[in-house]
């Protein structure tokens, strides 16, 4: 409960008055001057309005405490994807005789930006009002709206008392997948370039029969079905495509490098971007996806096989964030190879170091006994960048040499793990999702898998 500005306004102009009389009997004391009578009535209605202004006051402020005939529904998408913008709608009703002008505020989550400030409201009668904002999710994960503070004026206008009307929701805030929804409306060729990846073409050599078809320039001899060119009299070819059924397997790096920013984005959630567009692709591609994720405890996904399965995947690591904690390698094969007895692709999305290949080998040479690896390296991009500026002083040489050593040192890693039959590449972290897709198309096109 707080005085209202007309309240202020009203108890400035007493003072004022108050002060003006005060003033008058100080000089008339001061020069021996008589006050007439009426100076003196003056004084009295000076009192008599204190006193009603008072009195007024309080009983508004009595009034202000009944429950105010109002009522504000809050609407928002319940799942929404990170840094996206998204509009909250309030929408007022009310049953005042005389509607009052209000002040709310909506109390959004903190992990969201927004320009939204406390809103003015002139209510109308026999109509409903609309206040909307838009706030922008910053933060993975399931997150509250509280209820709306609002402001509203005694009957009187004298007093304004803070009401929290409506009520608490939740939404979830996923990676984008809106560019998942997207890719899933276009072709996997449509995909391909989408993503800027250039495959070369192939016709026929995959591992499954997939059609009949003309013979054409560029097949070879041992596509061709002899039978089906003697009923047609004319060459017809076999059609093989990539093999299906086989299964991916993501173990996702919770582990504190992951905390690495890049732009607005962490090395995790770029590697979570990635993943959920490699698996779109191999779901629509026939494969099925799973996920363990380990540095933060283990979440386990078991392999998924339908075009669906993408909203599990969603679902499965929208609120998993990286942690302060080292990441334990051979502590999550062990978990994976308990989980998963059939071959897998196996990708690691990590950011490593030469330290952590001492753990790491292990690790791998027990997996590879039965699964095809491939660690997918984040690098930092700003090693690049300061390998590209310009040397002018002491510090920038130093700068620029420190950087040439982690550069060259990232590259060491992944030579050393292709040196024990791991498919391994560093990549930045927004080149990630387009470099993880063109190895998995090679592990498909050349049946290492």
């Amino acid at each position: 409960m707080r005085p209202s500005a007309r309240f202020l306004k009203l108890f400035l102009g007493l003072v004022l008055f108050a002060l003006l009389l005060a003033t008058t009997r100080w000089i008339a004391n001061g020069i021996h001057f008589s006050l007439p009578k009426s100076f003196y009535t003056l004084e009295m209605f000076w009192w008599a309005l204190s006193f009603g202004l008072l009195l007024i006051a309080a009983y508004d402020t009595a009034l202000a405490h009944r429950r105010p005939p109002l009522q504000i529904a809050r609407k928002h998408s319940d799942n929404v994807a990170i840094g996206r913008n998204y509009q909250i709608t309030l929408e007022l009703t009310h049953q005042y005789r005389h509607p009052p002008k209000i002040m709310l505020h909506d109390h959004y989550p903190t992990i969201c930006n927004t320009l939204a400030e406390t809103s003015t409201v002139v209510l109308k009668r026999g109509q409903r009002s609309i206040v909307s904002y838009e706030l922008t999710p910053n933060l993975r994960g399931e997150h509250l709206f509280g209820k709306t503070d609002v402001l509203i004026p005694g009957p009187l206008g004298l007093c304004e008392k803070r009401w929290q009307i409506g009520t608490e929701s939740r939404f979830r805030v996923y990676p984008n997948f809106e560019l998942l929804a997207e890719l899933a409306t276009i072709s996997s060729q449509q995909n391909r370039t989408q993503l800027g990846i250039r495959q070369q073409q192939r016709r026929g050599e995959g591992m499954e029969f997939h059609q009949l078809r003309e013979f054409r320039q560029g097949d070879s001899l041992r596509q061709i079905d002899w039978k089906a060119s003697s009923r047609k009299n004319k060459l017809i070819s076999r059609e093989y495509q990539d093999e299906k059924d086989q299964q991916i397997i993501f173990m996702l790096d919770c582990s504190r490098r992951m905390r690495s920013m890049c732009g607005e984005l962490s090395f995790f959630d770029h590697a979570l971007h990635a993943m959920l567009i490699l698996g779109q692709n191999a779901l629509r591609a026939g494969d099925a996806v799973g996920i363990l994720s380990f540095g933060a405890g283990y979440r386990w996904q078991k392999p998924l096989k339908s075009i669906g399965a993408i909203n599990t995947l969603l679902n499965h690591v929208y609120d998993i964030y990286p942690t302060s904690q080292a990441p334990d390698f051979a502590d999550a094969t062990q978990q994976l190879i308990l989980r998963q007895r059939r071959r897998a692709l196996v990708i690691f999305l990590t950011n490593l170091d030469q330290a952590d290949l001492q753990d790491l080998y292990p690790a791998i040479r027990i997996l590879q006994s039965r699964h095809l690896v491939l660690v997918a390296n984040l690098q930092e991009p700003i090693l690049a960048d300061l390998q590209r500026t310009h040397v002018e002083s002491f510090t920038d040489a130093l700068r620029y040499c420190g950087a040439t050593e982690l550069f060259h040192r990232q590259q060491e890693v992944a030579h050393r793990l292709k040196q024990s039959g791991v498919i391994a590449f560093n990549s930045q972290p927004k080149d990630l999702a387009r470099n993880l897709f063109a190895e998995y198309l090679s592990v498909k096109h050349n049946q290492r898998l």
